[in-house]
């Protein structure tokens, strides 16, 4: 099943099971606000919303229509990347895609979510192979004219994404990477910094996975998530939120317990906590789907 056909069903189980009519599905303009997604989440705090790529609202216009009742917010794929803006070259930035997510959020009064700016896994071919000086200036142009651009719309970047691996050999744990290669440990409170400055009344997000089980990679993985929250907010870097991918397993039990004390630790050091990513891999429960 596609991304998109997940979202539909979700929206139309959930349309269903606040007492709405099978076929209200296709028909935005018949739904009842206060039964919306979006109402019911913001009635309690959330801002709830879905991913879904700027690049398919042409074909699928009616899809994204039904989204913006359900949804306070859309998050376009991975249309932000550093490899999908500036794929050939650092003269050349694509933002056709994002332009479009941008102009329908606008239009409907949506939230972006400008997920995600640095990750080690979506770095331009050219980049992996430029200079030190010329991979930080790329990079720093890169997130500062991308902030820029969607500043009055994106609600929410996602600055620096999958920094820590528990296995990674640096006393930080910090994930090898180009990043980490070109622009030494600081090029995540320096991406802070530039996107601070290119939009300072967005929130900025440290977002990473693996939390939330009792396993010795997920223990190690806190401590040293945690450990380098501390050290970015010595440094500096200008940290509003920290970002839980939470890709669950539905056939573990959760860490609730260790789980709930990083929360903790987190908030006690004045940041915000936010679901980022959300999605139940069922495939061990027994039954059908």
């Amino acid at each position: 099943m596609k991304r998109r056909d997940f979202g539909r069903l979700c929206i139309a189980t959930a349309a269903n099971s606040f007492g709405l009519a099978a076929g209200a599905a296709a028909q935005p303009e018949t739904i009842e606000p206060d039964t919306s997604l979006k109402r019911i989440g913001e009635k309690s705090g959330i801002l709830f919303g879905l991913c879904e790529p700027g690049g398919r609202l042409g074909e699928e216009r009616p899809y994204f229509d039904r989204l913006a009742v359900e949804c306070s917010l859309l998050s376009p794929g991975n249309d932000f990347n550093w490899a999908a803006v500036q794929p050939s070259a650092p003269s050349e930035y694509r933002y056709a895609s994002l332009d479009a997510a941008a102009a329908f959020c606008r239009a409907q009064r949506l939230g972006m979510i400008g997920h995600t700016l640095a990750w080690y896994y979506s770095v331009p071919a050219w980049a992996k192979v430029a200079e030190p000086n010329d991979f930080v200036a790329a990079l720093g142009a890169y997130v500062t004219k991308t902030v820029q651009r969607y500043a009055d719309v994106v609600k929410r970047w996602d600055v620096v994404n999958e920094p820590v691996h528990p296995r990674s050999p640096r006393p930080d744990g910090l994930r090898e990477s180009p990043f980490l290669e070109k622009a030494g440990p600081n090029f995540i409170r320096d991406a802070f910094i530039n996107a601070r400055r290119a939009a300072p009344g967005s929130l900025l997000c440290l977002n990473e996975y693996g939390f939330e089980y009792d396993d010795p990679d997920q223990k190690k993985k806190r401590a040293l998530f945690l450990g380098l929250i501390r050290t970015l907010r010595e440094a500096g870097a200008p940290i509003d939120v920290i970002g839980l991918q939470s890709h669950l397993d539905a056939s573990k039990r959760l860490d609730l317990s260790g789980l709930e004390a990083m929360l903790r630790d987190i908030k006690a050091l004045g940041l915000r906590v936010a679901v980022t990513e959300l999605d139940v891999n069922d495939q061990k429960l027994p039954g059908d789907p």
